[in-house]
């Protein structure tokens, strides 16, 4: 577990995480742009910390979540060019 120093409203944090630094620093960019469009649209968090946590956990979890799913289709549009290939033999 490493953790690095990130900038989130102007506030310094150190974040624990296995993942790469740049990837942290990343993440913690887009929560940082997403906190403030929030709060330029006049909404409050009561808990700063505690939303910047969640926050990038959530980040974390989605950017994995779309990587994998990325994964997938083309592991499937392999399978279907082999498939397709099988199914013309056989013509």
């Amino acid at each position: 577990m490493r953790h690095v120093a990130v900038q989130i409203m102007g506030q310094t944090l150190t974040v624990a995480s296995e993942a790469d630094e740049e990837w942290v620093k990343a993440l913690a960019e887009g929560v940082d742009k997403r906190l403030r469009q929030v709060l330029a649209n006049g909404r409050t968090v009561v808990s700063m910390s505690a939303a910047i946590a969640v926050a990038l956990n959530l980040a974390d979890e989605l950017e994995k979540l779309k990587q994998e799913h990325q994964k997938l289709v083309e592991r499937i549009e392999v399978l279907n060019r082999k498939v397709a290939t099988l199914l013309g033999t056989f013509e």
